[in-house]
């Protein structure tokens, strides 16, 4: 049974200013939910740089001019270096500040004005009828009754993203909102839904681009939700003549089986040492966090 969608705006939750139109397929102004974290990452070749204090030369008569110059953890300082000296700075692997990371072969990752690298990350968190059910705890829903999705996406990097997508992975919800945001800012947007019988499952994901000069930098996140539509039938719960099942990870001997069982078996399963799907492998299990497929990264 397909759901049934339409995709609204409203504010939701308090803080946040939805920023998605149906009809439109436009995007207003997200707003700061007071505060966002915000965590600069860069490209996995780059390390996150230190804030070091201002050196400066000995020569106080001499001409200076600001270097980014690498350290020996591959984080940059700000230096003052004699004029005379900067291009065997920068043939060195140093760079300039507001200049590119020289590190970086995308030339997109700049610095700022205290060699800090600007990196672009982004954080998306998809709730069912308010409940962040991606672990398992999923929310019971009537079967014909209203299914609300909301997506908050954050810009938890520290410079501008844009052409921000997000999207669903069930294609009668398709893609949600499209937009440019700023650092540190947040939005949600809010999709609406039909209950349907059983255990469902979908996926919230979204992209952006951190553009500059140099190049362009991608980057993304994801997050599930889950919900059980349960039918009026208390005799019937699961809708369409079956019970209620949930997904294992049942263990056999040294390895781990996707295996849907009984709701009401799922205390003992979880006794004998099986998990859930993205969740961490109990204990006397190896160490690590199942896939959706019970296997084991």
């Amino acid at each position: 049974m397909r759901q049934t969608v339409s995709v609204g705006s409203s504010l939701l939750p308090a803080g946040f200013v939805t920023a998605c139109s149906a009809s439109s397929d436009s995007c207003g102004s997200p707003v700061d939910p007071s505060p966002v974290p915000v965590q600069a990452t860069t490209a996995a070749a780059i390390t996150q740089n230190s804030t070091s204090p201002l050196q400066t030369g000995a020569d106080a008569a001499a001409t200076l001019v600001p270097v980014c110059q690498v350290t020996g953890d591959g984080s940059y300082a700000l230096l003052e270096i004699d004029a005379s000296a900067k291009q065997a700075h920068l043939d060195h692997g140093d760079g300039v500040p507001l200049g590119t990371v020289p590190t970086d072969t995308t030339g997109a990752l700049m610095f700022d004005d205290l060699c800090h690298i600007l990196g672009p990350a982004i954080d998306i968190e998809k709730l069912t009828n308010g409940q962040d059910a991606d672990n398992g705890s999923d929310p019971k829903i009537p079967v014909g009754g209203q299914v609300t999705w909301d997506y908050v996406v954050t810009n938890t990097g520290d410079v501008d993203l844009d052409n921000i997508n997000v999207v669903d992975d069930d294609p009668a919800i398709g893609r949600v909102c499209q937009l440019t945001l700023p650092a540190g800012m947040s939005l949600a947007s809010k999709v609406l839904g039909t209950a349907v019988a059983g255990r469902y499952t979908n996926v919230g994901s979204v992209t952006a681009n951190f553009t500059a000069p140099g190049g362009t930098i991608s980057v993304g996140d994801s997050d599930p939700s889950h919900y059980v539509g349960q039918a009026d039938d208390p005799a019937d719960p699961g809708g369409g003549g079956g019970s209620i099942k949930v997904d294992m990870c049942h263990k056999t001997g040294q390895r781990y089986m996707l295996l849907s069982v009984e709701k009401d078996a799922e205390p003992d399963h979880l006794g004998h040492g099986d998990g859930h799907p993205l969740m961490a492998v109990p204990l006397g299990g190896p160490t690590g966090t199942f896939n959706q497929d019970c296997s084991i990264s």
